[in-house]
């Protein structure tokens, strides 16, 4: 086939190239997530001022709204950052061959609904690129359990597992190597946070990422109401939990066998050998849930109006010796709406930190690992109420549409009450007629 069969559109300047309308759809969706993380703070303002006009349970409903469009559209932003190329190339390639019908001068005939689904193509198995977008397959999680059980010496001579919070061996199958960094973080935002692993497994896949505990607390761990701090008193390189919330939120205590709300405070945790997980990543754990609860609790609640941030206070070593501060600060004014004064003050960050920072990284993989984190940015404890005012809020919904079917059935049986008596009124005309017209022809009477 003669080469200039196929003729290869002729594109004069970069603004030709599909990579401003991508970049442009971009920011759209950062001005839009800005814009719903605005309105979040006004709301929560408006609550903790008592200026909120509705009721308790109307506040969290709302809340819960915005942060599920703040992380659908974090999702997109992420999206569009880490495979801007490929996407950039993919409408290219549709446009060289063919598969999409737009003068290749002028991009902005493009839809947005268009660039919208290739997002949404990216964020499946098959086109995902980062692990916030994948999971781990079976074999991988086990190979990890197992990795961690054996560094831990977690098993005993029976074969039960050792919980390093409840100090007992309970069944094997509920005992989890619960990952303390979550893995749909992703490695290379780990290594952004952290620096280069230690370990050949990398960041998250280490066993130093990890501890064997009961299924019950990993649960409390990701829906952020227990920490792992210091347990200064005891000595260098122990650890203790602790329950994020107030005393009026304490669970019930499950007793020996299963602590549980108050029992959790400031309990010791228990190694069967000298093997402890890394403390920066405790460190990140640590400030993540202390943003979450930032996020929804007044204005400088972290700087000791909680009771966790008092009586953890001075127990970590400076943040920058653990994680990349720049980053920190940024996830500060994210994840829990600090002003920048406070999230220096946070952050622990330098100026000579911020001069040799890069905000465009901090950027991405803040929005990733806010992103990682967003199931426990509403409290737990909200859930239960959230999902009753959406389940009245259905039937609310459900008993107006059967009112509505209700009158519709009721206007429909006045319309054939009304059409029954006009049919019986037009045959009564009609039999009167014909009578009528009987007896005139009976008469002989012509009309």
């Amino acid at each position: 086939m003669d080469s200039t069969s196929f003729k290869q559109p002729k594109l004069e300047s970069s603004e030709a190239f599909p990579s401003v309308f991508v970049r442009n759809h971009r920011e759209i969706k950062e001005k839009k997530k800005e814009a719903a993380d605005r309105i979040l703070k006004i709301v929560n303002a408006a609550w903790h001022k008592g200026r909120w006009s509705g009721n308790e349970q109307e506040y969290r409903y709302e809340v819960s709204i915005l942060e599920r469009t703040i992380s659908t559209l974090t999702t997109d932003i992420i999206v569009l950052h880490t495979s801007y190329y490929e996407i950039c190339g993919r409408i290219m390639d549709c446009a060289t061959w063919g598969k999409m019908k737009i003068p290749t001068q002028d991009w902005s005939h493009l839809d947005s609904s268009y660039l919208d689904s290739l997002i949404r193509l990216y964020k499946t198995p098959q086109g995902a690129r980062r692990a916030l977008f994948t999971k781990r397959d079976k074999k991988t999680q086990d190979r990890f359990r197992a990795d961690v059980l054996e560094a831990y010496d977690a098993f005993n001579d029976e074969g039960a597992v050792w919980c390093v919070i409840t100090k007992q061996h309970p069944y094997p199958r509920n005992v989890k190597a619960a990952q303390i960094v979550r893995y749909n973080v992703g490695e290379v935002t780990a290594a952004h946070l952290f620096g280069p692993p230690d370990s050949r497994d990398g960041h998250l896949m280490g066993a130093k990422n990890a501890l064997p505990i009961h299924e019950y607390y990993e649960k409390l761990f990701d829906d952020g109401g227990l920490v792992i701090v210091p347990d200064t008193e005891a000595g260098p390189n122990c650890w203790k939990t602790q329950w994020l919330y107030g005393e009026d939120e304490w669970r019930p205590g499950g007793g020996d066998l299963l602590p549980s709300g108050q029992e959790l405070h400031n309990r010791p945790l228990k190694f069967k050998n000298d093997f402890r997980p890394a403390a920066r990543y405790l460190y990140f754990a640590y400030c993540m849930d202390l943003l979450r609860r930032q996020r929804h609790e007044a204005p400088g609640w972290w700087k000791g109006n909680g009771r966790l941030n008092a009586e953890t206070n001075g127990v970590w070593a400076t943040p920058g010796d653990y994680m990349r501060t720049s980053t920190l600060r940024t996830l500060a004014r994210r994840v829990g709406h600090l002003e920048e004064d406070e999230a220096l003050a946070f952050s622990g960050e330098s100026a000579a930190d911020i001069a040799g920072g890069n905000e465009r990284a901090d950027s991405v993989h803040s929005d990733i690992v806010s992103q990682a984190s967003m199931k426990a940015l509403i409290p737990w404890h909200w859930l239960k109420d959230i999902g009753d005012l959406e389940v009245a809020t259905e039937e609310e919904e459900e008993d107006e549409d059967e009112d509505e079917d209700e009158d519709e059935d009721e206007d429909e049986d006045e319309d054939e009450d009304e059409e029954e008596e006009e049919e019986e009124e037009d045959e009564e005309e009609e039999e009167e007629d014909e009578a009528y017209y009987t007896d005139d022809q009976n008469d002989g009477t012509v009309f």
